[in-house]
């Protein structure tokens, strides 16, 4: 049985990378089938049996690690804004003003397919942008930007 395989902390996990996870996964995996196949020999050895527990959980513990790490790699940073100047036209003395189309939750009715979510417009100066921008997904936003004045359009 290899004895330099130590099962890490799900902390210490937390701090590997995706591919490091992987590794560790295939390790756990491989000392998983060596504590089986010594468990089959030796059926009587709680310890052994103990072990193989451990290293069920741990390799449970890293799959779901994996799995949330894939996900959010795997999702875009931010969405995607447009500004569609063509379309939408700012009302007389807000043309100096970012307009937004902000949208609450992003669940879908399932029988039209339509999204349920609330959707309504704001006007934010580009200060309050830039807060909305850090914000918006943590609060349950999605947004797109309808319009910005031409020396904003850059920054956004």
């Amino acid at each position: 049985m290899s004895s330099n395989f130590k099962i890490k902390s799900d902390k210490t996990l937390a701090k590997l990378t995706l591919d490091q996870l992987q590794n560790e996964l295939k390790a756990a995996n491989d000392q998983k089938v060596v504590v089986h196949e010594t468990l089959v020999a030796q059926p009587d050895n709680p310890e052994l049996r103990d072990q193989f527990e451990d290293l069920d959980i741990y390799v449970a513990t890293i799959s779901d690690m994996l799995n949330r790490k894939e996900s959010v790699k795997n999702e875009s940073p931010e969405e995607p804004q447009t500004v569609n100047d063509g379309v939408y036209k700012p009302e007389k003395g807000l043309e100096n003003y970012i307009h937004v189309e902000l949208t609450r939750g992003s669940k879908f009715d399932p029988e039209t397919g339509k999204p349920v979510g609330v959707t309504h417009k704001q006007c934010y100066t580009y200060k309050q942008f830039l807060q909305l921008k850090r914000n918006a997904k943590l609060l349950g936003y999605k947004y797109s930007v309808l319009y910005a004045p031409e020396d904003l359009k850059s920054k956004l």
